[in-house]
C-alpha cells in the first residue's frame, strides 16, 4: 500500500504503526513512549514523540507535585486515586502552565485528563467523609 497523501486518516495510521515498532526498542532501554501531537499537511508529517525514563519522571513530578501543593491549595496527597463512574483516577502532576484545570490525572484505563484543584478536594473530602462513616 502505497500512502499519496498524509491526512488525518493517513497520520493516525502511520502513528500506531510507528509506535509498534518503537515500543520494543524503547522497553529494551527501560524507557516509555507515547505520541505526543506532531503536524500534517497533506506532503508532510512531522511526528513528535515523548520518552522518558519512568522512575525518575515519577520521582521528579512527585517533588514537584510536593513542593507546590501548598501554594495551589491541594489538600490532596501525589497519587491520590478516586473512582468517578465507574472509572479509576489518579493524580499524576502539577500542570503549572494551566491555571484552570491545574491537576493532571491518568484514568486506569491509561488516558490522560486535567481537573481543577477544587474538583480534586472534593473529590479528597469526600473519600476522607467516606472513610469516617
Amino acid at each position: 500500500m502505497k500512502i499519496e497523501q498524509l491526512e488525518r486518516q493517513e497520520v493516525r495510521f502511520l502513528e500506531k504503526e510507528m509506535l509498534e515498532v518503537l515500543k520494543p526498542l524503547m522497553e529494551k532501554y527501560g524507557l516509555t513512549i507515547r505520541q505526543d501531537g506532531g503536524k500534517f499537511g497533506g506532503h508532510f508529517f512531522n511526528a513528535k514523540f515523548h520518552i522518558e525514563v519512568p522512575a525518575a519522571a515519577t520521582k521528579q513530578r512527585k517533588d514537584d507535585f510536593d513542593r507546590y501543593a501548598e501554594m495551589y491549595g491541594i489538600k490532596a496527597p501525589y497519587g491520590f486515586s478516586y473512582e468517578n463512574g465507574g472509572k479509576t483516577y489518579t493524580v499524576e502532576s502539577i500542570q503549572h502552565n494551566k491555571p484552570k484545570n491545574r491537576i493532571a490525572l491518568t484514568r486506569d484505563d491509561g488516558r490522560t485528563y486535567q481537573c481543577s484543584v477544587e474538583m480534586i478536594n472534593k473529590a479528597w473530602e469526600r473519600q476522607a467523609k467516606e472513610k469516617l462513616s
